[in-house]
């Protein structure tokens, strides 16, 4: 009796996740079409968006259509859309209330600073503002904010600079910024600075509210914890200098580009880490400047390598490399460690920008010929962390390639970045449900936003594909007999190959990274054993398959 009851309240649960999988199945078909129709309807707005551009025909239009029009042409983006947007409002799930109180005198010396006029204030504060959240009230202090005239187009929705005053704090922050959600890409950002964080990576706090001014709605707002000391030792380090680039200045022109943060406080401590990590930086940037050689050695003293490593890799997998340039990334010095940490800011993924571009491709022989952002302005900076062509920072790169394998996997797409996505719903259905328009970085386009999950998924598939490939495809080899000369070049794999040689007794006696298109030869008469082309063996996989 006990075997049947066990049965039938098995068979019960197999035709429940029957009846289960029958009605997924069923919503899922329901979306289906809409997701379809909000496709064709946006491809026939860009459509005639591209008739109406005269010198799109001189571009790539399924380029143009991507980087121009669309966020995405997954049709699974547009059914999470609508999944997204359906679940807040038939739940009514909204964000929290964050209210500005302003008087209209500091309303115009705002104003003021939001044009970038002068003299609009003693320091550039406007303090009298006061904040308020669930029945709490703060008084805080507003400057402007943004480079991007993006940022300032009219009071209602530009962006500010946040300061309280006393001792409250908004989620535990003291300074932050309020910025419209398109500023930092909608929902992207607060996804890869969790990710960053889980990586043991310092990076901001995010959280959002429905904006109000003086009462009246304004729309929603991002509200990102800005660099200070809560920011470190809620990324459980002790507390360092940090430093940023001045951004009306770059790494390649000048000597000593970097700020400190906090600096105040630190002309009042006499312990001198300030002075000790503003020294690294130094030497780093002259390394950079001269150019005569890429130095990798004072970054692999100096630098904590490993976490470098990772936040490329993120950035690559992510396509956040705003994030990467110098002005963007912020410099912390861990005094417990006495090595340099990256903080993760401003990432701003763009759609369709920067689409054929790896940090690996900095190594191989034709990167002129990628799509290198910002026209590789930036190159020197991350060469001197994963070296060229002709100097290859070992260390480095094997640890880098090793995370960006890591991240692009399967195990970690579904263990970490799906999981993190599912969280952002909420936000994301209150983001369309607002009617947000798609980010043309200093403007708003015509077509609604969508958040592109699965062609940011496909992208990373295709950089695990390369790492896949660089263990299989086999580089070319010639051999000159008479000199025992071995000549290996990597003509296929984007990704940079390691590879390792063995002779007789199957150690390995050379091991080596194989950019594209740069031609190696080993005299092996220097190697032990007599090692000739019939002792001779080689493996592009760590010694897996020779």
């Amino acid at each position: 009796m006990i075997q049947k009851k066990s049965r039938k309240s098995s068979n019960n649960k197999y035709s429940n996740l029957k009846k289960i999988s029958k009605f997924s199945l069923f919503f899922l078909r329901l979306l289906y079409k809409p997701a379809l129709a909000l496709v064709a309807i946006q491809i026939l707005v860009g459509g005639i968006l591209i008739y109406n551009k005269r010198q799109v025909v001189k571009q790539n239009l399924t380029s143009y259509i991507l980087t121009d029009v669309l966020n995405t042409i997954y049709y699974k983006d547009y059914i999470e859309y609508i999944k997204d947007l359906a679940h807040v409002l038939l739940n009514n799930e909204q964000l929290p209330r964050l209210d500005l109180s302003i008087n209209f005198k500091d309303q115009q010396e705002i104003e003021c600073l939001r044009k970038r006029l002068e003299n609009c204030t003693k320091d550039g504060w406007v303090r009298g503002p006061k904040i308020f959240i669930d029945n709490e009230v703060y008084k805080v202090k507003l400057k402007a904010k943004g480079d991007r005239n993006f940022h300032r187009t009219n009071f209602k929705n530009m962006s500010f600079k946040v300061d309280i005053r006393g001792d409250k704090r908004i989620n535990g922050l003291e300074e932050f910024s309020l910025q419209s959600p398109v500023m930092r890409n909608y929902a992207i950002e607060p996804l890869v600075a969790k990710i960053f964080r889980k990586q043991g990576i310092i990076s901001p706090r995010h959280y959002y509210y429905r904006f109000y001014i003086n009462g009246e709605y304004a729309g929603l707002r991002h509200l990102e914890e800005g660099i200070g000391t809560e920011l470190i030792e809620a990324n459980k380090r002790r507390y360092g200098p940090v430093f940023s680039v001045n951004e009306d200045i770059t790494l390649r022109s000048f000597e000593e580009p970097f700020e400190l943060s906090n600096k105040s406080k630190w002309d009042q401590s006499n312990l001198g880490i300030d002075r000790t990590a503003f020294s690294i930086l130094k030497q780093s940037s002259l390394s950079i400047t001269r150019q005569s050689e890429i130095n990798t050695e004072i970054f692999n003293t100096y630098f904590d390598i490993d976490l470098w490593a990772k936040y490329l890799a993120i950035s690559d997998i992510f396509k956040v490399y705003h994030s990467a340039v110098p002005k963007n990334v912020k410099f912390y010095f861990n005094p417990v460690k006495g090595l340099m940490e990256p903080i993760f800011f401003d990432g701003h993924y763009l759609p369709g920008e920067f689409d054929d571009f790896l940090f690996s491709d900095l190594l191989n022989n034709d990167i002129d010929k990628s799509k290198c952002p910002y026209r590789c302005t930036n190159k020197p900076f991350w060469q001197m962390m994963i070296g060229n062509k002709e100097k290859i920072n070992k260390d480095f790169f094997l640890k880098y390639r090793k995370y960006i394998e890591l991240y692009s996997s399967e195990e970690f797409i579904n263990s970490v970045i799906r999981s993190e996505w599912k969280k952002l719903s909420k936000l994301r259905g209150n983001i369309y449900r607002n009617g947000y328009r798609k980010d043309q970085t200093d403007h708003y386009g015509i077509l609604p936003h969508v958040e592109p999950f699965y062609r940011i998924l496909n992208r990373i598939r295709s950089i695990n594909s390369f790492v896949r490939e660089s263990k299989t495809l086999i580089p070319e080899h010639s051999y000159d007999k008479s000199n025992n000369i071995l000549g290996v070049v990597n003509k296929e794999s984007r990704h940079p190959q390691l590879y390792s040689i063995y002779c007789r007794d199957k150690k390995i006696i050379s091991d080596i990274i194989l950019p594209r298109g740069v031609f190696y030869k080993f005299e092996l008469s220097q190697y032990p054993n007599k090692c000739s082309d019939k002792t001779f063996e080689f493996s592009i996989d760590q010694g897996n398959k020779r």
